[in-house]
């Protein structure tokens, strides 16, 4: 995830760097996009630095003979009833050709591998189109990116914390009914060990 964010952030300093006389919406342009330019336009520099490759959140599977869903301690939750502050594992895997994730919500002082640290919609009312996995990623990255340092204490590229994102999914984005818009950021240990306690503002 790392190499992704210092892609995402060197992409951003571009196009700060890029001047503007005006600047317009139209009814087509999806609006996530938008809004995503602006906040790059309005970034200060920010410098990245050379980290590790993590695979997509939403496309991982663990490696054969690993723990597997039932070895899970908590209580199993729609990851997307996730709620600020809430400390949580997950277990990725392919069956039958679709992805299966298991979440457990846990204590945070017990052991865990993730904590919620910010929650954000998704900036395109119903009934928008799905904009598109890569597009929903990397508005989910950049935005989460965004909200690290003053979430932990401390800034995302001297931290021993990396970020995950838990996006929509296209049948969710575009039911009729739930019209559900919602972005989780989460927190876990860059050197993949479980987090014990809050991580709000440990300066990690």
């Amino acid at each position: 995830m790392r190499a992704i964010i210092a892609v995402l952030i060197a992409a951003a300093v571009f196009v700060a760097g890029c001047s503007r006389d005006t600047v317009e919406v139209n009814e087509l342009e999806d609006p996530a996009e938008f809004v995503s330019e602006q906040l790059d336009a309005e970034d200060s520099a920010v410098t990245s630095q050379p980290a590790q490759a993590v695979a997509n959140p939403g496309q991982t599977t663990l490696p054969p003979n690993t723990a597997t869903a039932t070895d899970m301690v908590g209580v199993v939750i729609n990851q997307f009833l996730l709620r600020l502050g809430d400390c949580f594992n997950r277990f990725e895997d392919i069956v039958a050709g679709q992805e299966v994730v298991t979440t457990s919500l846990i204590g945070c002082e017990l052991p865990h591998d993730h904590q919620i640290y910010h929650l954000l919609d998704y900036p395109a009312p119903f009934p928008s189109i799905y904009p598109g996995e890569e597009v929903m990623n990397d508005f989910a990255i950049q935005s989460c990116y965004r909200n690290f340092a003053d979430w932990v204490g401390r800034d995302y590229e001297t931290s021993g914390l990396d970020i995950g994102v838990i996006v929509p999914t296209r049948s969710n984005f575009e039911d009729e009914v739930a019209r559900y818009r919602t972005i989780h950021c989460w927190v876990e240990r860059v050197d993949g060990e479980p987090i014990v306690g809050d991580a709000h503002q440990t300066a990690w």
